[in-house]
């Protein structure tokens, strides 16, 4: 089996990092349940995509990344986030980081 692409997550301050959609791994704020680490080893991803609210919540989630995977530090970039009155953790900056892996 081949590795996968990308992986991506969603880091919000309440939930910290979560891998969302079909590349979804865990719905835990850190990758370290059995789910997500069965996930990360059926998906054989060559990198983590990481976006959101805080980058406390990238690096807690990075820093859970086993070392098998060798993850590089996140690259991030920031971006406008749209302001949600309602939210509990309103911010204008989001920030969308790679995570290169080189698990060989």
């Amino acid at each position: 089996m081949g590795r996968g692409p990308l992986a991506i997550a969603s880091c919000i301050p309440w939930q910290q990092c979560n891998l969302g959609g079909e590349n979804r791994v865990t719905l835990e704020p850190t990758l370290t349940d059995d789910y997500g680490t069965q996930k990360m080893k059926d998906a054989e991803p060559t990198a983590l995509v990481l976006y959101g609210k805080s980058m406390d919540a990238v690096w807690t989630f990075w820093e859970s990344i086993p070392r098998t995977y060798d993850p590089m530090p996140p690259q991030c970039y920031d971006f406008n986030w749209p302001i949600d009155p309602t939210s509990a953790f309103p911010t204008p900056v989001g920030h969308t980081c790679i995570v290169p892996l080189s698990k060989e």
